[in-house]
């Protein structure tokens, strides 16, 4: 079957199954997908996963909850399959709730090499860096900065995270200074910072920087 394009909300939909089966190791159902879409009713689901599998870019058993399966023969330019990794460019103050809500946002085109030994490339995002704070460390504010969504518990001291903090995004490294977790500059003349849920949150950790020279 020749390849066919997609919209950018059949392309979101598609994004967001091959996600779910890299980290679930088993197809979303119709239900998870309207869940992700952001949609009311399950039948928006019904007709974008329709339209994937007349396209060729999924296969399906009726009748059975988690029978998609990704073809591996129709891919456009950027897919997965091709070396590129489409990712969202999130920006400060404006964090989008479900898949199709980022359509309108600013996109980046990664190799995929950026993301060796990451379970989801899909889960990633990236940021400009808020400020001057990780200068010593190379990274300068509006620095573009790839970052792989993790939880809080899951980041190893002396890692590079970032934090969403008072409408914009910084760079930390992320210690363990006594009994509480900290952020701390590379740049002395910084505060250290404490995560706290209502005004600094981890948004994960640091896995590249690209910057134009």
């Amino acid at each position: 079957m020749p390849s066919l394009g997609l919209t950018d909300k059949q392309r979101s939909v598609y994004l967001f199954i091959e996600a779910y089966i890299k980290k679930n190791r088993r197809a979303p159902t119709l239900q998870e997908i309207t869940t992700a879409m952001g949609a009311r009713s399950i039948s928006s689901a019904q007709k974008l996963v329709g339209i994937l599998e007349t396209k060729g870019y999924v296969t399906r058993e009726k009748g059975l909850a988690r029978s998609l399966l990704l073809t591996r023969e129709n891919f456009e330019p950027g897919s997965p399959e091709d070396g590129v990794q489409e990712i969202l460019i999130r920006r400060a103050g404006s964090v989008p709730d479900t898949p199709l809500a980022r359509l309108l946002a600013e996109k980046l085109l990664v190799d995929r090499r950026f993301f060796r030994g990451i379970a989801s490339a899909g889960s990633c995002f990236a940021v400009r860096a808020g400020d001057h704070a990780m200068r010593p460390d190379g990274i300068f504010r509006g620095d573009l900065v790839i970052v792989e969504r993790v939880s809080q518990d899951r980041i190893e001291p002396g890692e590079l995270v970032v934090c969403a903090r008072r409408g914009e995004f910084i760079v930390r490294r992320f210690e363990a200074l006594g009994s509480l977790p900290s952020l701390v500059a590379s740049d002395p003349s910084y505060s250290t910072i404490h995560p706290e849920p209502l005004h600094t949150q981890v948004e994960g950790r640091v896995i590249a920087l690209m910057r134009r020279l």
